[in-house]
């Protein structure tokens, strides 16, 4: 069985446990009207570098709103297509909503993978892939003797650009992103003790041998008893990152094997869902994020206990999730707690499971006064209001960076046809409603909350909310407005017009006072390593535009915190706006191209030496 066979294998395993852990007793939410518009295709073609063709490549089309449309889903794993000697491909009898596309191709790996994308029926995309890199080397014990079948993994830590990145547990917005976690596992040593972990993303990784693995039923290998010893021959904290670019192959990366048995963490579970649930308990390591163990608690297991096994010295977080039966609630989980491992095994570990919180509302679109009549504003084929991806995201910034969000993957729905939406299976804390709208002809005018005809409106765009442990937000109302503008362009320096050193992020900042506080008229994109950048879904009015060196730290594949959710944020956007006064006017349904955006490096300041 091929790499790319026993990843549509694993998740197919992977989605039916997923299903079977949230089984729930039926609910009675509202009717949901289908939808009348006819099933669709999504049509594209993919590529290498150099734009040939690839065939032969198989296409996943997982909708959004995963755990509400897990018929399609399986569907899709089921019954893979795959690309014609052309690189076409044709998604054939969806339903209106929205996708993310997925290629598997062994030994490649898509080319852009900064932003989640999202599609529609109708869609025609084109997936530029690369040549992954490859690390592999020797595993041998003091002896020089070669250590046979040990498992072998390779975690990233850092993008190809050197800033760190997190792994998140189960997939960081995308139920497939799981299968990368537990997939990243990419070979064992053969009889000489030799690896090859092939299909690596560009960036720099830890590479061990031997360990458990993080779901042991998926694969398993001669050294499962021990913890992992990493490249050179060490634990993590000794550990050399190797680094790959696209098409790399590090050889050489031999590691000397410690027998090492490691240390268990052991506890019980507490709580609801403890008597009638299947219970999964996962350990994520705090440095990175990677997902190191999962244990599963079967519901007729005695005290609900539970047990991880070769674990290596470090700091982790350990956190519980539990489908339920009990009627109106989904999915329990734990708070995630932070365990310390230190020359001793770790026990009386207690995690209390608690109902998980949802959100629900509606979206709503209204015309753009005099839009029918403009001939810029008519589009060929007009956006559904069941293609609009939500998200209800974590506000991190009260939060420990290296805090996880087991449930992150499941926090996106869809709207019915109505407009209707429900988000189950989120965790407590300071939450961010977020959307990716179809097209360009629409823009989000609003986002509120009214929780009683008698109660004021909340502004949710500009404060967000805070959710409690189990509890539900309903009456949240999105509005979206047709006549939507777009703007591209390029960072440029100098009268030679060259392309800024380092990333660069663009921000858009509303001019007109009275729209100072108003959070949806701030945009930001990052520029691309030429310099280009693009608006989409952009409110009409008067703009100032202005250019940010990223930090350094900050990797382009990890979402930063949009710097206008902050007042601060917005006065000190507008105060340099309004300093630089580089303004542009965006009419409705407008599309501007070709914005020429000037950067001028700040002055550092000098010290003077005082005679």
């Amino acid at each position: 069985m091929n790499m790319d066979m026993k990843r549509v294998f694993s998740l197919v395993i992977l989605l039916t446990l997923c299903i079977a852990a949230f089984a729930q007793k039926p609910q009675r939410p509202a009717p949901v009207e289908k939808s009348k518009s006819p099933s669709r295709s999504i049509t594209g073609r993919v590529i290498i570098e150099g734009g040939q063709a690839v065939p032969s490549a198989a296409i996943l089309a997982l909708p959004v709103n995963f755990m509400g449309n897990q018929s399609a889903a399986v569907a899709s794993l089921l019954r893979p297509i795959t690309t014609d000697e052309a690189g076409r491909f044709e998604v054939k009898d969806l339903s209106s909503g929205a996708y993310s596309i997925h290629v598997l191709l062994a030994g490649y790996v898509v080319s852009d993978r900064r932003e989640q994308k999202y599609y529609r029926p109708g869609d025609t995309v084109t997936i530029s892939l690369t040549k992954g890199a490859v690390i592999t080397g020797r595993v041998t014990n003091f002896t020089g003797e070669p250590i046979v079948g040990a498992r072998m993994r390779a975690v990233r830590i850092k993008d190809a650009d050197g800033r760190p990145v997190r792994a998140d547990a189960l997939g960081g917005g995308s139920i497939f992103g799981f299968l990368d976690q537990i997939m990243n596992i990419e070979s064992q040593t053969d009889d000489r003790g030799v690896y090859r972990i092939y299909g690596l993303e560009p960036g720099s990784y830890h590479v061990s041998a031997g360990g458990k693995g993080q779901v042991s039923f998926l694969s398993t290998g001669g050294y499962d008893s021990d913890a992992p010893t990493y490249y050179p021959s060490g634990t993590i904290d000794t550990a050399a990152e190797v680094k790959v670019q696209a098409g790399d192959e590090a050889t050489g990366i031999d590691i000397r094997y410690r027998e090492n048995r490691g240390y268990a963490i052991s506890g019980t579970i507490k709580g609801q869902s403890t008597s009638t649930a299947g219970i999964s308990v996962m350990l994520t390591r705090a440095a990175s994020g990677a997902l190191e163990g999962i244990a599963f608690v079967l519901p007729n297991s005695p005290n609900h206990g539970f047990i991880l096994t070769s674990v290596s010295e470090g700091d982790y977080y350990i956190a519980a999730v539990a489908g339920n039966t009990m009627e109106g609630t989904s999915v329990a989980a734990s708070v995630a707690r932070r365990v310390s491992v230190k020359g001793a095994d770790v026990t009386g570990i207690e995690l209390a499971l608690t109902p998980l919180g949802s959100v629900s509302g509606r979206v709503l679109v209204e015309p753009a006064p005099g839009a029918d009549s403009r001939a810029e504003c008519k589009t060929a084929r007009p956006a559904s209001v069941e293609e609009v991806a939500l998200m209800a995201q974590s506000d991190r910034k009260d939060r420990p960076k290296d805090e996880p969000e087991l449930l992150a993957s499941y926090a996106t729905s869809t709207p019915n046809a109505k407009g209707e939406f429900v988000i189950r299976f989120l965790e407590q804390g300071q939450k961010r409603m977020v959307m990716k709208l179809p097209g360009e002809q629409w823009y989000a005018r609003a986002i509120t909350l009214s929780a009683t005809p008698a109660s004021r409106t909340v502004d949710l765009a500009r404060d967000g909310f805070s959710l409690k442990q189990g509890e539900s937000v309903n009456g949240i109302t999105i509005t979206l407005s047709e006549g939507a503008a777009s703007l591209s362009g390029k960072v440029v320096m100098g009268k030679e017009e060259t392309i800024p050193a380092g990333r660069m992020r663009v921000h858009l900042v509303p001019a007109e006072a009275l729209s100072a506080d108003e959070t949806l008229r701030f945009a930001e994109t990052t520029a691309q390593p030429d310099g280009t950048f693009k608006f989409t879904n952009l409110a009409p009015g008067r703009y100032w535009i202005i250019v940010r060196p990223m930090p350094d730290e900050e990797s382009l594949e990890t979402a930063s915190r949009p710097v206008a959710w902050d007042a601060s944020g917005r006065a000190g956007l507008r105060f340099e706006g309004e300093a630089l006064a580089n303004a542009v006017e965006l009419k409705p349904c407008q599309r501007v191209a070709d914005f020429l955006l000037r950067y001028t490096p700040p002055v550092k300041p000098t010290t003077k030496k005082l005679n």
